[in-house]
């Protein structure tokens, strides 16, 4: 067991907290502050919940380019007031001219953070040969379209002042920015927009807060409002980009770009304690959360406590059942089978249920037995990505609930010259050797992480709740629901943990659990890590909920060691 020593019986330990939102009408949830700003007067002025979060994408690829942007990816759920809820797919696609074969494996004993053969040079990581084929703007222009109020160049305008006139350089915008230096500096059109002469951009005066103005994204953003959406994709945005790429032994060309569209899914819906779960379907976190929350509902977690020993064990032995099955079986499903109907029958998680001991983890948790579905061989890892989440509920109870990403911290590093648009490094997401079920194809989706959710009860919307994390997004977004429909939390109680996360071989546990709990796990034969909760690193993901009450009254909450929140009128 791995546990920071105490330095004594009584010290002065953080005790950071948020207030719960609470308010009436409509309400929004997003990764930083002047996002919700823009979400939260989209709704005032008469836009539903699909205006609000279209607006509020667009935005947050201004103040949060190292999270997400034009060129990144997502899933957004939408669940209509008076219709059916749909899934827009906007994940990210390998280029046309991508091959099973197109990287050098680095040697057996090397390995990524997803478990995978190594890469030489990182290229599926760094730099151009690392990017996949973006769906942001076409995602965001079939939501609208299908489900929303307003015009595309009004919801883009708040995103396109924010990048031609700047933005307040925060304290955590330059720490992300110091901790990336090297691979800032790295692209001469990175280092040009997003350091100062080399060093992260920084408010020294809190007076006088330095500003930090985009205007290629500006001038990006003002053809995609004038244009459309297909400006990206066919338009001189889609040519820069292509330039860029093939000057550098990128594969992402204008074929591949014209060629991408977002799709409409249905969700993958489940029934949990009475609730139903809409979770995201296929190729995603979804069908992972299920499987363990299905696993789950065999046992009385109210009854065995909030963040107790005996309820975080079973937590983390149905969680790892969850993840062995996902790193064996999941792809992308036009690609190869997977069973998802048994995955998250039932019937399976009584299967898997029996293999739980009480007292004692599993030394090494089995894949199911799927009817002869064979296993791929890889290791229980993932990756430490980087994403943005965002939801939004309007008067009429329209819910939306999105994650988006660049998929590591900065994508792959680069700007295209003249976009201002940081590219993203999706390709890391495919096992990088042939034969496996998330090996790479030209124009298959990789499997993601992502895992938001929206709940209903008794027909209406109840919690909508997301996270961004990488690999431990799917952990943290299963025990915000737990918290919730479990142990009774609000949403903002929901989102304060403390976390436990099983998606690799540890137990990474928030050290807020106590010595007590956290040995008790060791005992059990967990391989346990003590994780200080902190601003930075963070050892979980930032969780955020909106939650509808009986009443009809919205409330909220936000990850209290990050800058987003919720809001509300």
């Amino acid at each position: 067991m791995s546990l920071h020593q105490p330095v004594g019986a009584s010290r002065t330990d953080w005790q950071i907290a948020r207030t719960e939102m609470a308010a009436p009408r409509g309400a929004v949830a997003a990764k930083h502050p002047l996002v919700a700003e823009v979400g939260l007067r989209v709704l005032r002025d008469g836009g539903n919940a699909v205006d609000a979060a279209v607006a509020m994408s667009f935005a947050l690829s201004v103040v949060e380019p190292f999270m997400n942007g034009l060129a990144g990816s997502g899933f957004m759920t939408i669940l209509p007031a008076d219709g059916n809820p749909v899934v827009v797919d906007y994940f990210g696609r390998a280029p046309q001219r991508a091959r099973a074969d197109m990287y050098e494996l680095a040697g057996d004993a090397q390995r990524d953070s997803l478990g995978f053969r190594g890469v030489q040079g990182d290229a599926n990581l760094i730099g151009h040969l690392a990017v996949a084929v973006p769906g942001m703007p076409d995602g965001m222009a079939l939501a609208l379209e299908r489900h929303g109020t307003r015009s595309w160049s009004e919801l883009i305008a708040p995103a396109i002042a924010l990048a031609d006139e700047g933005f307040d350089v925060s304290w955590h915008f330059t720490l992300v920015s110091a901790f990336s230096l090297d691979l800032l500096r790295r692209f001469p059109a990175t280092a040009a927009i997003f350091t100062d002469n080399g060093l992260p951009w920084r408010s020294q005066d809190l007076a006088h807060p330095t500003r930090l103005a985009q205007p290629d994204l500006a001038r990006t953003l003002r053809r995609l409002a004038d244009q459309g959406p297909r400006e990206f994709y066919e338009g001189e945005t889609a040519r820069l980009i292509a330039r860029d790429m093939a000057a550098h032994g990128g594969l992402v060309d204008e074929a591949s770009l014209a060629g991408y569209r977002a799709q409409l899914l249905p969700p993958l819906a489940v029934s949990y304690r009475g609730h139903e779960l809409l979770a995201l379907p296929g190729g995603s976190g979804g069908s992972t959360v299920v499987e363990t929350l299905k696993i789950l509902e065999g046992f009385d977690l109210a009854a065995l406590g909030h963040s107790s020993a005996d309820a975080l064990h079973l937590i983390a032995e149905a969680s790892r059942l969850a993840f062995v099955d996902r790193y064996t079986f999941l792809g992308d499903e036009a690609y190869v089978a997977v069973p998802w109907d048994t995955l998250v029958s039932a019937e399976y998680a009584a299967q898997r249920r029996r293999l739980i001991d009480p007292h004692r983890a599993l030394e090494q948790p089995p894949a199911g037995d799927l009817g002869g579905v064979p296993p791929a061989p890889r290791g229980p890892r993932g990756l430490e990505g980087c994403t943005t989440y965002f939801a939004a509920i309007d008067e009429q109870r329209n819910v939306v609930s999105a994650t988006q990403t660049l998929t590591s911290l900065w994508g792959a590093g680069v700007v295209a010259p003249g976009t201002g648009v940081v590219l993203n490094n999706a390709m890391n997401l495919f096992d990088p050797a042939p034969g496996g079920p998330n090996s790479i194809a030209p124009g298959k989706r990789p499997l993601s992480s992502m895992a938001h959710f929206i709940t209903r009860r008794d027909g209406r919307p109840f919690l909508a709740c997301g996270a961004p994390g990488g690999r431990r997004i799917m952990g943290t977004v299963m025990q915000v629901v737990l918290n919730v429909l479990d142990f009774g939390l609000g949403p903002q109680a929901a989102c304060s943990g403390p976390f436990i996360d099983c998606s690799g071989a540890e137990l990474w546990a928030s050290e807020r659990l106590g010595p007590a709990v956290l040995g008790d796990l060791a005992a059990r034969g967990h391989r346990v890590v003590a994780a200080p909760t902190s601003f930075w690193p963070m050892p979980f993901a930032s969780p955020m909920a909106l939650l509808v009450d009986e009443a009809n009254e919205l409330h909220g909450g936000a990850d209290p060691w990050y800058i987003g929140l919720a809001a509300g009128y």
